[in-house]
């Protein structure tokens, strides 16, 4: 026996709400919100994708910044003596530079002769700058013969020379290198 033909007949007219503007308009709603729901579903899965993306450069990121610690960390006892050692050559240098301010200081007054007296000193880091009250001229001349023989002192330089009002002495100032 021959096999039959089944051909598929609707025999349901379309007459229900498919057929109506209502029905088709509802139809292609449901068409449309199932492209969309598809479509979220496929940006929810590309972003849980990225996050895995993400993790591992974060992973790597951390990684690398614990190497940098390990790095930055052996430098750390270098660095602190590094840091002692200028520190202790700054305290040299300020210790030397004051032990050779009061060296100036100590020449000075030590060299100056009867008759006369300091009247004020300031010290710099070149040198210092002396203001002398005198009774004669020839004591000028005996300091400043007294300061160029000196060891410390390196130069004497006359600033002025002139007669102090309430005294009545000489006055003059002189500056010493040292």
């Amino acid at each position: 026996m021959p096999a039959q033909k089944t051909s598929d007949i609707n025999l349901i007219p379309i007459t229900g709400l498919e057929a109506t503007p209502k029905g088709k308009l509802l139809a292609w709603l449901l068409g449309t919100f199932r492209n969309i729901v598809i479509a979220v579903e496929f940006v929810v899965i590309a972003g849980f994708a990225f996050r895995f993306y993400l993790d591992t450069q974060s992973d790597g990121l951390n990684d690398k910044i614990k190497e940098r610690q390990v790095v930055i960390e052996s430098y750390s006892e270098f660095e602190e003596n590094f840091r002692s050692a200028q520190e202790r050559l700054n305290v040299l240098a300020r210790a030397s530079s004051e032990n050779a301010k009061s060296r100036v200081m100590e020449e000075a007054a030590g060299f100056l002769p009867a008759g006369s007296r300091l009247k004020s000193i300031s010290l710099e880091t070149g040198g210092a700058t002396v203001e002398v009250l005198t009774e004669s001229e020839a004591s000028i001349l005996q300091f400043i013969s007294n300061l160029n023989s000196s060891q410390v002192i390196k130069k004497v330089k006359v600033l002025s020379v002139g007669l102090d009002e309430e005294t009545g002495l000489i006055l003059y100032s002189l500056h010493l290198d040292s």
